[in-house]
């Protein structure tokens, strides 16, 4: 074998063992928590750095292995924070008894414990249904919403926090979305 065919043989080696190596999948690249705030990003409008740095507050998010465990922890972390924004609403209408304020602290945030609570219950036997009651908490996220848009004196802060609701609700769906894909 002469010197200049042995870079020859090594090339063609090469571009065999790459042809058949397995390609790398977007979670092999990715935490799976990235991709669903990329992926987001794309559907919803979703800004990608908020959405990453509102993940890695529960810290065994970056850790999940499938994207069922990951939706769950998701909805967990959207449970968590609901129940914060419930239990602040229900401080304000000592405050500020307004109905719309009544309404989102009794009425909707209620309704939308509840759906992610059914969601959780339903994600391993049925993501379709935990999806879909999603769905609702986004519903009754709008209602509360709306009412308030509708009291001349809401404080403007609350919008925010109801927008923060909107935004687990569709990271959460998407997520779930994704439990086939793997």
């Amino acid at each position: 074998m002469s010197p200049s065919t042995f870079p020859l043989i090594l090339f063609t080696l090469c571009l065999i063992f790459i042809s058949h190596a397995p390609l790398p999948t977007s979670a092999d690249l990715f935490k799976l928590y990235q991709v669903v705030c990329y992926e987001s990003s794309i559907s919803e409008l979703i800004n990608v750095t908020k959405c990453l740095k509102a993940l890695e507050v529960n810290s065994r998010i970056p850790l999940a292995k499938s994207y069922a465990e990951l939706s769950e922890l998701i909805i967990k972390l959207a449970l968590k924070n609901s129940t914060g924004v419930q239990d602040y609403l229900k401080i304000l209408t000592k405050t500020n008894p307004s109905p719309a304020i009544k309404q989102c602290a009794v009425e909707d945030y209620t309704k939308i414990i509840q759906d992610y609570n059914s969601a959780l219950t339903l994600l391993a036997s049925s993501p379709q249904r935990a999806a879909n009651i999603l769905a609702d908490a986004q519903v009754h996220s709008g209602l509360c919403k709306t009412a308030l848009l509708k009291e001349p004196k809401s404080p403007a802060y609350l919008f925010r926090l109801i927008d923060y609701v909107l935004f687990f609700c569709n990271i959460a769906y998407k997520s779930i979305s994704l439990i086939s894909v793997m």
